[in-house]
C-alpha cells in the first residue's frame, strides 16, 4: 500500500475500511483495508497510520482465505460486468492487513424520483448478471451500490456497478444455509427463490436510508 497515498475515508463496512487514494500516475482509486485474524494493531498504527484505529482494532478479522475468496470474488464478477475493475491487491505482511484497490467510482447519491428509477433499472440489470454467474450478494445495501452521474447533466446516471462480494455465496449452497433462511424470514422472501433476496435487500435500504442491521447476521 505504500504506493498509494491515501486522502480520505470513505466509508466502514462489516469487514472493512474504504479509502479515497491517489497513485503515482495520480489516478484516483478506492482502496478497501481488510483487517486479519493475525492483524497487529500496534505495528499498523506505525506504518500505516491512516487506519481508523477504533475499527480495525475490533475483533473481527477475517481468515486469509476468506479474503483471497473475496478477491477471486471480485475478479470473476468484474470479468462479467458486475463491480468495480480490481486494479491491484495484495496483503501487508506483519501488519495482517488485506488491501483491495478499484477504480473510483461515486458513493454519495442524493436520489430524486427521476434518480430512482434509472437506479433501479441499471440494478436490476446487475442483479441479473450475479445471478446468472450462480451467486447471491446477500449484502445488499445502498452502501454496496456505486454510481457514475453525467458530469453535466446531473439528473443522469451513466452507470450502476455492485460491490463488495464478502458476504456473496453461490446459489448452489443456499438451500440449507442457516442465515440465508434467517434474511428470508427477515425480508419476507421465499427461501426457493434465493434471488428474491437481494432485490428485498436493496429496496429496504431505499425506504430507510440503508439497510437494517438484521442484514448482517
Amino acid at each position: 500500500m505504500h504506493a498509494y497515498q491515501v486522502k480520505e475515508e470513505l466509508g466502514a463496512g462489516c469487514f472493512g475500511c474504504v479509502y479515497r487514494a491517489t497513485r503515482g500516475t495520480g489516478q484516483a482509486v478506492a482502496i478497501k483495508c481488510v483487517p486479519l485474524k493475525h492483524y497487529n494493531a500496534m505495528h499498523a498504527r506505525t506504518t500505516f497510520p491512516f487506519l481508523d484505529a477504533s475499527y480495525m482494532e475490533r475483533p473481527h478479522g477475517i481468515s486469509t482465505k476468506a479474503f483471497e475468496r473475496e478477491e477471486l470474488l471480485h475478479r470473476h464478477f468484474a470479468a462479467h460486468g458486475v463491480g468495480p475493475d480490481l486494479l491491484d491487491s495484495g496483503i501487508e505482511e506483519p501488519v495482517g492487513v488485506g488491501y483491495l484497490v478499484f477504480a473510483l467510482w461515486d458513493r454519495a447519491l442524493t436520489l430524486n424520483d427521476t434518480l430512482s428509477h434509472q437506479l433501479r433499472d441499471k440494478l436490476k440489470k446487475q442483479l441479473h448478471t450475479l445471478h446468472a454467474l450462480g451467486y447471491v450478494h446477500l449484502d445488499l445495501r445502498t452502501d454496496n451500490v456505486l454510481v457514475r452521474v453525467h458530469p453535466v447533466e446531473t439528473e443522469k446516471l451513466v452507470d450502476v456497478t455492485l460491490t463488495d462480494f464478502g458476504m456473496a455465496r453461490a446459489l448452489a449452497c443456499m438451500a440449507n444455509n442457516g442465515v440465508f433462511k434467517e434474511l428470508c424470514r427477515i425480508y419476507g422472501c421465499d427461501r426457493n427463490k434465493p434471488t428474491e433476496l437481494d432485490w428485498a435487500m436493496f429496496q429496504s435500504g431505499i425506504l430507510i436510508g440503508s439497510s437494517p442491521e438484521t442484514s448482517k447476521v
